[in-house]
């Protein structure tokens, strides 16, 4: 009895194992490799043969390329411009490091994350701009903030065509004490500003939607940050070790779940009944309510119901005086 129902286990795991793995199971298009999961495409690797310009369709086999995956073009050193197509929103770790020959890349808007060090030993791809290094795309020369040219910087100015700040692009830049993130910037990587505790202030556009894991870590110096609207998502340790005033203005702001990615220490200000509210209850911080402001909207159909009040009454008005001047004549 024992025996046929270990059978019958070994059996089922069996199955399921064979199931999990037609999922996700890999197969080639031309010199990609790629996998398809939940009818979404990621890249996950490409012949390092491959020579020239390299051209990442749409869509494989009907699915939508969504994704490039960590180390997918890693070491394919002769490829020598690539284009990625509109739809794929994130690309992986040590994607195109090591593509020494890579002097053009194409990377539409809608990728909002890049893994560290996607572009390592990208001599091609570098713009270095003052003490700033960029990798430039085929239509912007300023896309994606690498890094910096030293640790030692004291200022520095973002160009105002900047999409991306890159992950650990500011790490341990501790004498870094103001900066200005330019409202082109939509993504602030995992731990980027990490160890600048020189920074006093620091001004987050309502451009930005995604706060990366650490961002902030260790910004000991900081104040008060206010983060926008706009920010649909804050990442685990994202103001740890940071004592700020942390006012969240999205009500629904998804804020990774761990005591570590808001400093216990802080206050954190957000709307009654926010993710904010919930998450400082949850780990005991202290919370302040911030008051919603009073928008008063007029709907079209009452401005101009209202308007139509007003000239009749204006009407009526007149029309009562002339009565009331030809009566005192007649009187």
């Amino acid at each position: 009895m024992k025996k046929s129902r270990l059978c019958w286990i070994c059996f089922c795991l069996a199955v399921v194992c064979t199931l999990f793995a037609v999922a996700v199971s890999a197969d080639t298009y031309g010199d990609l490799t790629y996998t398809v999961q939940d009818g979404e495409v990621t890249i996950t690797d490409c012949n390092t043969s491959a020579t020239g310009a390299l051209v990442i369709p749409e869509k494989i086999n009907g699915y939508p390329v969504t994704s490039i995956g960590s180390i997918a073009f890693q070491g394919c050193s002769r490829l020598t411009s690539i284009e990625i197509p509109s739809g794929v929103t994130s690309i992986g770790s040590y994607a195109f490091s090591e593509c020494r020959s890579l002097t053009s890349i194409e990377i539409p808007s809608s990728v909002k994350s890049i893994g560290s060090n996607a572009f390592y030993k990208c001599s091609g791809l570098q713009n270095t701009v003052g003490n700033l290094i960029y990798i430039q795309t085929t239509d912007n020369p300023y896309f994606y903030l690498q890094g910096t040219t030293s640790t030692s910087i004291t200022s520095c100015e973002i160009n105002a065509n900047c999409k991306l700040i890159g992950n650990r692009a500011f790490e341990d830049c501790s004498r870094l004490t103001t900066i200005t993130i330019p409202s082109s910037v939509t993504s602030i990587g995992d731990w980027a500003f990490s160890g600048c505790s020189g920074l006093t202030s620091i001004e987050i556009p309502s451009s930005v939607t995604i706060i990366g894991g650490h961002a902030f870590y260790d910004c000991s110096g900081l104040t008060t940050i206010t983060i926008p609207s706009s920010v649909k998502s804050i990442g685990e340790g994202a103001f740890c070790n940071c004592y700020a005033d942390v006012t969240i203005l999205n009500p629904n702001c998804d804020i990774y779940d761990d005591v570590t990615t808001i400093e216990h220490k802080a206050t954190i200000r957000g709307y009654p009944g926010s993710t904010a509210q919930a998450y400082a209850n949850k780990y005991k911080i202290n919370f302040k309510i911030v008051k919603s402001p009073v928008t008063v909207v007029l709907p079209v159909l009452g401005v101009v119901a209202l308007s139509a009040i007003i000239l009749l009454v204006v009407k009526f008005s007149k029309r009562r005086k002339l009565q009331n001047a030809e009566s005192n004549q007649n009187g």
